[in-house]
Order: structure tokens, then sequence, then C-alpha cells
């Protein structure tokens, strides 16, 4: 898994140095060539390692299974910003109350989802990393749980996702509105952007939501994000742009041959949780609701996919999405407190790894985004003096800006 993540890195520092078309095109081959993909990125995808109790091959969900029919989400159970996690809680591959082990998370997306080893190790490792507690190893998919503590006892809960803003849950969603533009509630959901990205998708690429149709989404995402979002934020944008291709790589169900079917609407929307309410006339989601997918009228079970989703395919789909931005790649910036004033990040950008100066300002950016959200004063008041101590020669003038841009006391703020 590291050296598949290097390679990732090594791609997205070249994107700068040659025509992104050349590298599009190159991707685009691995897609459809798996010995291709085999060479482009150096790896055997055919090793493949299971967990005990994890399944291979396609598999009806939830067919017969007593243990894993689906279930609307109760009032107490946490749910938030990733379809995918609630919908796992509702057919109890996730703990239905919706807090979750890392184990209990990765058997999940390997079982429910056909999602490969690598993957569900990594978002389940970064996803209590960032936003849950790292003692227990718990995460709440939703808001913050006392469930995340130490056996449960009084204290300060881990955040959980739904308050894990611009780390595991972003600006430029598919499903809900920026936070910035709601008083900070990261779960807006708003019918009229989901008209218009449905729309965008039927008239790019006939209502197939595939890795050039994302990209046009995140095309319309990021205007609107930075014209409307004082406070837009893109962080690391090729991983997030990674993480849409979810839609067209497990949200559909396979076809006979175990190969994932195209990414219709009548696909998508049940895994969102997202309906047509025609006494209205609005889109609705209704969180707690998300389903997976039947493959027909006739049949009502979702199909796994026959052969994981791991990483290579993951990561090609999503570079395709990066690099097929309109005008250019939308490279990793924010706005400075006021509309259309985006700026490039530059300690989002891979480090020079001939300069100690950029990989210094990359890392402490890095270590500062995935402490966990729960962390107390004290830890803060540390990343602050190391900051200042930063600041004070042992780094040249690059790295007073480069902590600015990455906003230290925003960053507190989001730690407390």
């Amino acid at each position: 898994m590291l050296k598949q993540l290097l390679l990732v890195l090594v791609i997205v520092t070249l994107v700068d140095a040659f025509p992104r078309e050349v590298l599009k095109r190159y991707l685009e081959s691995a897609t459809e060539d798996p010995e291709h993909l085999k060479r482009f990125l150096g790896i055997l995808p055919a090793i493949i390692t299971q967990p005990l109790g994890v399944t291979l091959g396609r598999k009806a969900i939830p067919g017969n299974d007593p243990n894993h029919q689906w279930q609307h989400a109760g009032p107490n159970d946490r749910r938030g910003p990733c379809p995918g996690s609630n919908l796992l809680a509702n057919y109890g591959y996730f703990p239905r109350n919706g807090v979750a082990t890392v184990q209990q998370m990765i058997f999940g997306m390997m079982e429910g989802l056909g999602v490969g080893i690598d993957i569900a190790t990594l978002l389940s490792v970064v996803g209590v990393g960032m936003c849950g507690d790292i003692t227990t190893q718990k995460l709440s998919i939703g808001d913050s749980d006392i469930g995340t503590n130490f056996l449960g006892l009084p204290g300060p809960a881990a955040c959980g996702l739904s308050n894990c803003h611009n780390s595991f849950e972003v600006d430029m969603s598919v499903a809900y509105d920026d936070a910035g533009m709601h008083g900070g509630n990261t779960l807006y959901f708003n019918s009229t952007r989901w008209y218009i990205e449905k729309t965008i998708v039927e008239n790019f690429n006939g209502g197939i939501w595939d890795e050039h149709a994302l990209a046009k989404v995140r095309d319309w995402q990021f205007a609107e994000c930075v014209q409307h979002n004082p406070y837009c934020t893109r962080g690391f944008g090729i991983v997030f742009d990674i993480g849409d291709q979810f839609i067209n790589s497990v949200m559909p169900p396979s076809g006979e041959n175990g190969v994932t079917l195209p990414a219709e609407y009548r696909y998508v929307a049940p895994f969102f949780g997202v309906s047509f309410n025609p006494q209205t006339g609005y889109y609705q989601l209704d969180r707690g609701g998300e389903k997976l997918p039947a493959i027909n009228a006739t049949d009502p079970n979702y199909y796994r996919r026959a052969l994981p989703l791991l990483a290579p395919e993951f990561a090609t789909k999503g570079l395709i999405t990066f690099l097929e931005g309109q005008p250019t790649p939308h490279l990793p910036g924010r706005n400075t407190g006021k509309v259309n004033s985006y700026f490039i990040d530059p300690s989002w950008q891979p480090p020079n790894i001939l300069n100690v100066n950029t990989w210094a300002c990359w890392m402490f950016k890095f270590v500062t985004d995935l402490l966990p959200c729960n962390s107390g004063n004290l830890l803060n008041s540390f990343i602050l003096t190391i900051a200042n101590w930063m600041n004070a020669g042992i780094l040249n003038v690059y790295t007073p800006f480069c902590l600015a841009s990455h906003d230290v006391f925003g960053a507190v703020n989001r730690l407390n």
C-alpha cells in the first residue's frame, strides 16, 4: 500500500511537468487494460489478501442472510456525511448504532461493498486517526458519541465524521452544500444542487456517472464553492477526486460476470438515500435510509462485485477526474474569507524532494490535519509552540507564508 501511495504522489508531482492530455490518455489505457495497469503502477493487483470471514466473488446482498437485512436507522443511531458508511450500518455490516472499530469497518467495507483490503484499511485507519478515538480505535460515522471512549466512560468524545469538516468530510461534496454557506452545517442537503449535478451527468454522458462525468460535476462544484463560499477549501484535492470514484466502482451492482454495471442514476440515488418527492417537486435525502440499489425491478438484491476494488483501479479513475478539470486541474487552495478570493495553497503542493523547507512545511500540515480531533489544549499549545519555533529562524521566509496559508488557528479550532 505504501508503494501505491508513493506512486500516486509521484504522479501528482508530474502533473505540472508533463502535458495533462498525455498523462490522461495513459491512465485511460490503464483502466481498459489490466496488464497495462500492472506495468503502469508496478504492482500485481491480483495479489489479494482476505481477512478471516471475508468472502470473494459476486454475492447477492442482502439475500437470505438474517444478520444483514436492511433496517432504517433508529433515532439514537449515528449517521453522517458518508453514504457508504451509513448504508453499511443500515445493513449491519457496521454496528447499527453507527459506532465502529477499525476491524469492523475494514470487514464491513470488504464484505458489504467489495472494497479491497488496501482501501478499506486506509479509510478505516485515517478515519479513526482524523475523527475518532485512537485509544479505543473507534469512530462514530455521525456526530460525537460517548461510545467511542474507553469503556464508554463519561468524558470528551471523539468528534465523529459529521464534525470533521475538510478532513474526512469536505467542501465540494456531491450531496451536501459547503459548510461555509450554512453557518458550519456540514449536512445541508440542497435539492437544487442535486438536480444540477444530475443534469450535468445526463447532458454530458447520457446519465452515466463515470470518471469523465464526475470531472464535469467537479468543475461545477469548484466554481460554486469559490463563487459562493467565502471559506471555500479544497484540500489535497486528488484524494477527494479519487474518493468520488466509489460512485462508479461500488455503488452500481455487478452483472452476471461480476463486473460493476454502468453507474446509472437509478443505482446512484438510493445509495445516497435521495428520492424525488412529486408532491413538493423537490429532491429529498433520507439520512439513515440509504440502500444498496436493486439490480432490476424483478430482483431486489444488490450484487457485490466479484473482484475487490483495489487502489490501482480506484486511484487511476480519480486521477483522470482530476486531470480533466477545466480550465485546468483544480489545485488545492482556499478562499480568504470572501468569495472569489481563491489562491493556490503552497503547503498542499507535493514537496520538492531537494528542498528541506517545503518538506517541513508539508509535513507540518500533514501532521496537524491528521491529529485526532478530540486532542486537548495541551497538545494544541505544543503545536503552536513548535510553529513559533519554526518561524523563529529554523526555516526561511517561506515557512511563515506556509503556516499562514494553512490557517493554524483554524486547525486548532477544529482540534478543540
